[in-house]
């Protein structure tokens, strides 16, 4: 009697750690101890897959995108939805490009993996039309490069530079940035492609115009126009602010 009702006790003593690690299983987590990230460049993955819709563009619709999702254990994306759009096919591009992405690193709580619940904001920005020529007054277009056979590069330290002239309080924690490094060096066409709340993008795109001039980028040995992205980091609790090239 008492051996069956102690495999009673034990029956139902695995049924509920059973029950348990299934609901263990199931939970999705707001914060882990080790917090999921990508384990690739995301600002490239962003600047090369995200394509402005034309119905925005005509519409001269831009802001920002807020799409949630789930990293699971094995680093897959999932249950991606937008928390906050602003119509136009861009809250639906900004969807097709999150559910599109490689697999993440998984987050990790207790030493095991888990989902965890992650946040996204996407900029789309326009960058300001000027004025309709005629063709034949019309201006040859100028080329601009993603890759080239020598990047350009600053000859100074982005952090230090950064640190000493960048002037926002509002509490963003990071962004992604392109811009255009022209054949003298100078900075033009700066627009945010993630991240970076709208009170800080004018501080940010003033100190990127402001920047000295870089070490141009060469294609075929002569001074050609590229795109660089950089991404910013900011902690509001500090001050402190970090600027690298991605």
């Amino acid at each position: 009697m008492r051996t069956a009702l102690l495999l009673l006790c034990l029956l139902f003593s695995l049924n509920v750690l059973a029950q348990s690690d299934k609901k263990n299983s199931d939970s999705v987590y707001a914060y882990a101890e080790q917090m999921p990230e990508p384990g690739y460049d995301i600002g490239k993955y962003l600047v090369d897959h995200l394509q402005y819709p034309d119905s925005a563009y005509n519409a001269n619709i831009q802001g920002r995108v807020i799409v949630k999702f789930i990293v699971k254990e094995n680093g897959s994306i999932s249950n991606a939805r937008v928390e906050k759009g602003i119509g136009g096919g861009c809250d639906e591009e900004a969807l097709s490009v999150i559910k599109a992405m490689p697999e993440w690193k998984a987050g990790m709580h207790n030493g095991s993996r888990v989902k965890v619940w992650k946040m996204m904001p996407i900029t789309f920005t326009l960058e300001k039309k000027g004025p309709v020529l005629p063709d034949k007054k019309k201006p040859a277009e100028r080329v601009v490069y993603t890759n080239i056979d020598q990047p350009p590069y600053p000859e100074y330290s982005l952090r230090s530079y950064f640190t000493d002239n960048f002037h926002c309080k509002e509490p963003f924690e990071e962004g992604i940035v392109r811009f255009v490094v022209n054949e003298d060096g100078s900075i033009s066409d700066p627009f945010v492609v993630s991240g970076i709340d709208v009170g800080c993008r004018a501080e940010v795109y003033r100190v990127l115009k402001s920047m000295p001039h870089w070490k141009p980028g060469k294609q075929s040995g002569q001074p050609a126009r590229v795109y660089s992205t950089i991404r910013v980091r900011f902690t509001p609790r500090t001050g402190n602010i970090q600027a690298e090239r991605i």
